[in-house]
């Protein structure tokens, strides 16, 4: 009824099989700061204000609906059949984000494949 806002800070979310972060509907704002998200798949469905930063993420990432959502500063680890597929929708903002070849490419607007 509140939105479902809040924060998560610190976290290491490991071997999910499904779902790692699955925010849907959350309208007032979450904070996801410096939590390592390792298998699984992170969704942002009809939300806004959902920020994840600083992290170490090797899964799937998909955000849907028009609200604007951010990820930025956050370490990507690709890795074939765990972390290869990336769903954006227009409202969410891309920035900062890295691999370890550097500037992670779908920074700048592009769309990932």
């Amino acid at each position: 009824e509140n939105g479902s806002h809040g924060a998560l800070g610190n976290c290491l979310i490991n071997h999910n099989s499904r779902h790692a972060l699955w925010c849907r509907n959350a309208k007032n704002g979450m904070t996801v700061q410096n939590c390592g998200f390792f298998y699984g798949d992170i969704t942002l469905e009809d939300s806004q204000g959902i920020v994840i930063s600083g992290g170490e993420l090797c899964c799937n990432l998909f955000t849907r609906g028009e609200g604007v959502n951010r990820l930025a500063g956050n370490y990507l680890i690709p890795h074939p059949g765990i972390c290869e597929r990336f769903e954006f929708s227009p409202g969410t903002i891309l920035e900062g984000n890295f691999t370890a070849e550097g500037a992670w490419p779908f920074g700048d607007g592009s769309e990932p494949a």
